[in-house]
């Protein structure tokens, strides 16, 4: 009796339903206020470029005022940190060229980027470059 229900019933509506739940909830959707809650850490290492100098920084915004903190997690969110892939490569190779590699913890998940310099999403930048910028102030 109930197998006769689904067929006069028909899967197009169970199907539909199925798809609109689905709809609504996208597994690569960040959760609302995503690393907001909590300290976020963060490194980054540069290597390569034309003297090979290594330059690295790390970054806890528990250490940070809260304006900076908040300008942190922002430029996290607006770069889609999260959802990039474990390596972003250049199609073409450049010898001077600088690697990075980007590491993003917070209290529920962890992500590491490495990343050629001729691949850097444009969205990415903004964090990489307040990085650098606030690890090179005096202290």
């Amino acid at each position: 009796m109930g197998d006769t229900q689904v067929r006069r019933g028909g899967l197009r509506p169970m199907l539909s339903g199925l798809l609109l739940i689905a709809a609504c909830v996208s597994p690569t959707a960040e959760p609302s206020g995503a690393g907001r809650e909590g300290p976020m850490h963060i490194e980054m290492e540069r290597t390569g470029g034309v003297t090979g100098v290594r330059f690295a920084a790390t970054m806890d915004t528990d250490t940070l005022t809260p304006a900076e903190a908040a300008k942190v997690r922002q430029l996290v969110d607006d770069s889609s940190f999260f959802r990039l892939p474990a390596r972003l490569t250049a199609s073409t190779p450049g010898a001077d060229r600088f690697q990075y590699r980007l590491t993003v913890r917070t209290a529920d998940r962890s992500h590491t980027v490495d990343i050629s310099e001729g691949a850097l999403p444009a969205a990415l930048r903004p964090l990489i470059d307040w990085l650098m910028a606030e690890a090179r102030k005096p202290r």
